[in-house]
Formats: structure tokens, C-alpha cells, sequence
């Protein structure tokens, strides 16, 4: 195997916090090709607002090209590197975003309902109902559970007739459920999404998709109107504070998502207590959907 298909992995740990940038620096002053931070995080409500959890000590990840494996030797057995447990691997070289691919494809959601990652286009078949998705670090690419659940819930209401002139889609995500509800020939749709890298995202998939008229927009522009669905996959402790807001904007039909089964009871009881009716409920793995129908 030829050097140009590995690099070395510098791992450091116990440097003390604040000499984090002095180290760093040192690093870099020395081939270092790149430095990445161990972070842990916590997450200490339900409102799905993950923090970093400050630490006295880190440890770090340094990269360097494998022709600078000598060099590196050198600096490892000198302080300050000596001083923070130092350890060289080799790793191989990897087409990173092919074999991310690998784990994302075309997938059934419900009947002839499917959801392909862009660089598969092709390969959609022409009675296939195709959702088309560029996944990137927004929430929504179809695979995780409750949007399963929300797609499936979607798809199920409007194969039963249910007719409906306008949706909102809270929490869009990549806006794949706004995709969805387009493509289900439902007239007018927003998307909100409180994440700008998000909202972007968002936009992307609908263009992707030849969807052209759904407008994307931050919570702060969301207007005070009604919808006669409203789709929410957001999590339960953010659905619970803002079910004021998702009672106002709901004219029929409300679809939650993002409900923990340890939540269902206290979440099914504050909308039921705004004056919902549950119509059904769904589960997949730990997650809840309910379907609401006000009253």
C-alpha cells in the first residue's frame, strides 16, 4: 500500500483547557495538517438544546501526512507533547463521502411512496411516488423514525381523501415533509425551521425536487395565519411549549411527531386539554405520532 493512501492520527490527551490554543498552535507550526477537539455534550431538558459540556482537560486529534511520521516521532518525545500520553496510529486513506453513501439509499416508506438520495435519481421508477433528498446536516432525511412516522401519517390521510388547501410544516428540517404534502397536490405550504443552515438545506431539496412555491421561513417570520393541516415533528418538550402556537395555526388536522413513549401520556393530555381530538396513534421503535383532529 503506497503512503498516499494513509496518514497519521496524533491522539493527545489530559492537555489542560486553557493551553488548548497554545498546543494547537504548536501543532500547527510543526505539519500538523489539522486539530480536532473531543467534545462531549449534555443535554439537561427536553427541549433538544445539546450544549458542550465544559471540561478542565481535553483530549485532541492531530492529523498529519504520513511522510511526516519521522518528524512527528521527533516531536512526540519533547515537552510539551511528551507531557499529554501521546499516541501515533496509521490510519488508511478513504473516499469519506463515497463510503458515507454506501450507508444511504433508496428506501419504501408506504405502497409505492419512496425516498432517494439525489445521486440516485435515476433510478426512480415511473410509478413510483419519489421524494428526491440531498442529506446534509439538517434533522429530516427520512430515516430517522418519527419522520417515518410523520411521512407515513401524511401519505395515509391523503390516500384516505382527506382533503386539505393548505399545510404548515414546523420543524421542516430538510423539508422533506413539505416535499411530500407538495407532491400530494396539497395547494399551499410553509415550511419553518428555526436553523439557518437548515432553511438552506430546505430550499435545496425543494429545488431538487422541482417544488417551487413552498416558502421557507424562521419562526420569527411566522405569520399568525391557520392551515388546515400543520405537520410538527419536533421534539416533545419543544412541542409542549409551543402547543398554544400549534393550536392557534391548526384549522383540522395536526400531526405531532418527536414524542418520547415515556411522554406520550403528559403530551396527548396537554393537546386533548386545548381541545383536540386523538384519531390515531402510531409508534416506531421509541417514538410516538398522534394524529389530532380539532374539535
Amino acid at each position: 500500500m503506497s503512503n498516499s493512501e494513509q496518514f497519521i492520527k496524533l491522539e493527545l490527551s489530559s492537555i489542560p483547557n486553557a493551553l488548548v490554543d497554545e498546543i494547537s498552535e504548536h501543532l500547527f507550526e510543526n505539519r500538523a495538517e489539522g486539530v480536532s477537539e473531543k467534545l462531549n455534550f449534555i443535554q439537561t431538558s427536553q427541549q433538544y438544546d445539546p450544549r458542550i459540556l465544559e471540561k478542565d482537560f481535553v483530549e485532541l486529534d492531530v492529523f498529519y501526512k504520513i511522510s511526516d511520521r519521522e518528524t512527528l516521532q521527533t516531536l512526540i518525545s519533547q515537552e510539551p507533547l511528551s507531557t499529554y500520553s501521546p499516541e501515533i496510529i496509521v490510519e488508511q486513506n478513504k473516499d469519506w463521502l463515497a463510503e458515507w453513501k454506501k450507508h444511504y439509499s433508496a428506501f419504501c416508506v408506504e405502497k409505492n411512496l419512496w425516498v432517494y438520495p439525489s445521486w440516485e435519481a435515476e433510478k426512480v421508477k415511473p410509478n413510483q411516488l419519489a421524494l428526491l433528498v440531498d442529506p446534509g446536516l439538517a434533522f429530516g432525511t427520512g430515516t430517522h423514525a418519527t419522520t417515518d412516522l410523520c411521512m407515513k401519517a401524511i401519505f395515509n390521510l391523503l390516500s384516505k381523501n382527506h382533503k386539505y388547501d393548505s399545510a404548515l410544516d414546523m420543524g421542516a428540517g430538510t423539508g422533506i415533509l413539505s416535499v411530500l404534502m407538495k407532491k400530494l397536490s396539497i395547494p399551499t405550504v410553509l415550511a419553518c425551521e428555526i436553523d439557518e443552515m437548515a432553511r438552506e438545506k430546505c430550499r435545496e431539496n425543494l429545488e431538487l425536487n422541482s417544488v417551487y412555491d413552498v416558502k421557507v421561513v424562521g419562526p420569527e417570520d411566522l405569520k399568525s395565519d391557520s392551515y388546515s393541516l400543520v405537520v410538527a415533528n419536533i421534539i416533545d418538550g419543544v412541542l409542549l411549549k409551543i402547543k398554544d402556537q400549534l393550536y392557534a395555526a391548526t384549522e383540522k388536522t395536526l400531526v405531532l411527531s418527536g414524542i418520547l413513549v415515556e411522554n406520550e401520556v403528559d403530551v396527548t393530555k396537554a393537546f386533548l386539554d386545548l381541545g383536540f381530538n386523538l384519531k390515531s396513534k402510531t409508534s416506531k421503535e421509541e417514538w410516538i405520532c398522534l394524529i389530532l383532529e380539532k374539535v
